[in-house]
């Protein structure tokens, strides 16, 4: 399993507790954690690093443990992702008819990469190819709406995660 971090250098406040997080996961486990400078860089980093083994894509502003860490891996889903709260207080899991949920709902057909598994299975079936929008700021859009076209859903896990996307430090 490798875990992929793409973080950018505008939004520092909002990583400290993930970078302190990271400091001490990167000692058990190969995180791969890059700069994406430009709008692109994102993709690049999934495109270099999809179809070599399961992957969990880890936000910069997403707080996360060796527990999550461990309950991604251990899951036996082709995709996993932990929920979390958008700035507006909705999630970013969606039910089928687009709806948000807070509750302990077990499976989303839409996903946000701030703390997902991709096994290595399932990247065999949607790949970075397929995404018509090469932008950072919809690649789990893109793969949202191939999980929908192919009736994929991801299975989700509890208890929320924490998102430290703080809109005064957006740069």
């Amino acid at each position: 399993m490798r875990i992929l971090m793409p973080y950018v250098n505008k939004r520092v406040n909002n990583q400290i507790e993930t970078i302190n997080s990271y400091n001490l996961l990167k000692l058990k486990y190969h995180i791969i954690r890059k700069e994406t400078n430009n709008d692109i860089d994102y993709f690049n980093l999934l495109l270099n690093n999809w179809g070599i083994e399961d992957l969990i894509i880890w936000e910069m502003d997403i707080i996360a443990y060796e527990c999550n860490i461990r309950s991604l891996n251990e899951c036996d889903k082709d995709i996993c992702s932990y929920n979390y709260k958008l700035t507006n207080g909705n999630s970013i899991c969606r039910n089928k008819d687009r709806t948000p949920f807070l509750d302990n709902t077990e499976y989303s057909d839409r996903v946000g990469f701030g703390f997902t598994k991709i096994s290595l299975a399932m990247q065999k079936i949607i790949t970075p190819s397929q995404f018509k929008r090469k932008s950072w700021s919809t690649l789990d859009t893109e793969f949202s709406y191939l999980m929908k076209d192919l009736d994929i859903t991801a299975h989700i896990h509890w208890p929320l995660i924490e998102h430290n996307h703080d809109p005064r430090y957006l740069g």
